[in-house]
């Protein structure tokens, strides 16, 4: 299969000298702005824009990057956004924070581990066994030490035994890893298919974990004032997901949505990429979405659903017990299927 590689280069170009990221042309103010870490969930949107479904749905989205959880906090609570793609963990401490959100879409990667303890592969650490007494790079009070806290006790190691080391900055967690000034790290989508591919060690990944919050939620205003463009959102993601779960690998799809997922791993991993950012990496990621065989860099994420009773009030325990929230809040002030598209509302 042939690969756009100039359309691919003129992305990456962008990305890396800043310019904006999937702005639809000539749009002004649009109707729905969408904040996203650089992990899977914000594949589906970007590869919408991309292949223009929003436009063809009728209404413009813009989405603003966020290279860690505080940065898509900071963006939230400066009304800078109508809703982000993270995760449940986000969603609780914004709303411990005085905001009036609802998550309204769960999200979950289907055919890959999206998250994974790994170690440098001259650490000497080949097992999670041998984590007691180690440091892991992680995001302190974020969904990432929600993760590593279940992975560990999955694995059968504390968290008391180990040492969280804060790393907020998804890249620069990678980077330490790679470069061995961390023995340890947690990472997400795609770095964790790059660290893979550089040798390192998979110690323990989400497969083992009883539920992965990532989620898309937005504020209870632009439920309000903008529903029918986050029905229409939910709508195209929906559409993009029933296209992209069919493929079962790069093989079976069609050239425009090969280029196109290409492009949309690229967002993810190289989106607010500085130039100070290690060159290695660009290199890493470029090969990787442009020459590797495998089929990591192919997503199957879950279809449309929201966190049952149980899996909210799991995450919520946690939260509550690492003190990022204060209080308990109830399902049905948090959690809102109703945007959701109406035959898997139905189902």
């Amino acid at each position: 299969m042939k690969i756009n590689r100039l359309l691919l280069m003129s992305f990456l170009m962008l990305s890396l000298l800043g310019a904006p990221l999937f702005a639809q042309e000539e749009m002004n103010e649009p109707d729905l702005r969408v904040g996203g870490l650089p992990v899977s969930n914000g594949i589906p949107s970007a590869l919408a824009l991309l292949l223009g479904y929003f436009e063809e749905a009728g209404f413009a989205v813009e989405l603003v990057p966020a290279a860690s959880a505080q940065e898509l906090r900071e963006l939230m609570e400066a009304g800078e956004l109508d809703g982000f793609q993270a995760d449940l963990i986000t969603t609780l401490v914004l709303i411990e924070n005085g905001l009036d959100l609802r998550l309204v879409r769960h999200v979950e990667m289907t055919n890959h581990p999206d998250f994974a303890i790994v170690a440098n592969a001259a650490s000497g650490i080949e097992s999670a066994e041998e984590l007691p007494g180690a440091s892991i790079a992680i995001s302190t009070r974020t969904v990432v030490q929600y993760l590593a806290d279940q992975l560990l006790a999955s694995a059968g190691v504390s968290p008391d035994e180990v040492e969280y080391v804060n790393v907020p900055w998804i890249f620069s967690r990678y980077e330490m890893l790679q470069q061995g000034e961390v023995d340890v790290a947690l990472l997400p989508q795609p770095f964790l298919a790059h660290a893979v591919i550089a040798g390192h060690h998979v110690l323990v990944d989400d497969s083992a974990a009883a539920y992965i919050p990532e989620a898309i939620s937005f504020s209870t205003a632009a439920l309000a004032e903008k529903g029918d463009a986050v029905r229409a959102f939910l709508d195209v993601y929906e559409r993009v997901l029933e296209i992209t779960n069919a493929y079962e690998d790069r093989e079976s799809a069609s050239e425009e949505w090969y280029n196109a997922q290409l492009q949309a791993q690229v967002f993810a991993g190289l989106m607010r990429l500085q130039a100070t950012t290690d060159p290695a990496l660009v290199d890493a990621l470029v090969q990787y979405v442009t020459l590797h065989d495998t089929s990591g860099i192919w997503i199957h994420l879950s279809t449309a659903a929201v966190p049952t009773e149980e899996e909210f009030a799991h995450a919520q325990d946690w939260a509550l017990a690492a003190g990022l929230v204060s209080e308990t809040r109830e399902y049905e002030n948090v959690i809102d299927g109703s945007f959701l598209p109406a035959m898997m509302e139905e189902e």
